[in-house]
Formats: C-alpha cells, sequence, structure tokens
C-alpha cells in the first residue's frame, strides 16, 4: 500500500509503512524517512486505480405526518477520490416535500470541488454547483467559484485555514 503522509509543518512524504521504533512512523518511498509520530498531522492511503480510489457514501430517508398530511422524501451521495497532491468530491442532495392539498416542492444541489495541495501548507481549490429551490423560486442557480489558502495551524486535533477566492452566480427564477 501506498500512503501520503503529511507532517504539522506541512511536508508530504508518499511511500509504504515500515516496522520502526515506538512512536515513529518510517515511510519506504524514494528514500527511507523517519518521522515521529505526534509531528504526523494526516496519513492517508493512495489506493490505485479509479474504482479503487473512490470514497462515499449515500443517505436515503422518508417520513409522512398523517395529521397534517407533509410528507418528505430526501437523499443524499458524496463521493470523493484522493491521488497525491490533489483530490476531487462530488457531493448531490435532495429533498423533495409532498403535501396533500399543495403542489409538490423540492430543493436540490448538486456540487463538484476540486483542491491541489501545494507546498508549504498552500492549497488552490475550485468548484461548481447547482441548485433548484422551488420554494424559492429559483428554477436553476449555477456557481462557478476558486481560491488559494493555507493551512495556518495544523496538528492531529485541529486546523486552522485561511481562505481567499472568488465565486459567481446565475440565477434563473
Amino acid at each position: 500500500r501506498t500512503f501520503e503522509i503529511e507532517t504539522t509543518s506541512g511536508a508530504l512524504w508518499y511511500g509504504s509503512l515500515a516496522a520502526g521504533n515506538p512512536r515513529e512512523i518510517v515511510v519506504v518511498g524514494a528514500t527511507r524517512t523517519t518521522l515521529d509520530q505526534l509531528a504526523v498531522f494526516r496519513m492517508t492511503t493512495i489506493k490505485k486505480g479509479f474504482w479503487n480510489r473512490l470514497e462515499g457514501s449515500m443517505n436515503t430517508g422518508g417520513s409522512y405526518t398523517k395529521s397534517s398530511g407533509v410528507g418528505q422524501f430526501y437523499g443524499s451521495l458524496d463521493v470523493t477520490s484522493r491521488r497525491p497532491s490533489w483530490s476531487w468530491t462530488l457531493m448531490i442532495d435532495s429533498t423533495t416535500t409532498f403535501r396533500e392539498d399543495e403542489s409538490d416542492s423540492g430543493r436540490y444541489t448538486g456540487r463538484l470541488s476540486y483542491t491541489r495541495n501545494l507546498r508549504d501548507r498552500w492549497f488552490i481549490l475550485a468548484f461548481s454547483q447547482v441548485d433548484s429551490n422551488t420554494d424559492l423560486g429559483i428554477d436553476l442557480r449555477t456557481t462557478l467559484g476558486g481560491g488559494i489558502g493555507r493551512n495556518l495551524i495544523q496538528s492531529p486535533r485541529r486546523v486552522f485555514q485561511l481562505l481567499g477566492g472568488g465565486a459567481g452566480n446565475r440565477e434563473q427564477p
């Protein structure tokens, strides 16, 4: 297995793991490197093959209240793929509400985002999103955006990021 190991200082190491002394992590890649276990911020498995790299979840559910005659169906899908130095995420979310004496309403969102890790804890990101919300009268809203950021503080327990960028959208009522 190949791992991406990121230290609290932002250094990235790629390779397999080998046995070492207690409280140390030995990474065998282009070189053999020994890291202090407390200095490791994140360790991620980098899998080979498109289908093996996909990770995600799917949720569905529904409810119906007889006294008010309101029913709801919801579903979501989150899929992420990670490679050394970049990742992408697809998120789809849907909620539809049914009422006995009214027309159905719904809220639908799809988002695709891309993140590229740079040196010294810097990263860039880009995203696109489409929304529809009949309750708000929005048939289609498209959004494109991006930015650059830096992990100012990163430890095994917390991350504090500073991010700047821009986004633009267009709505079709």
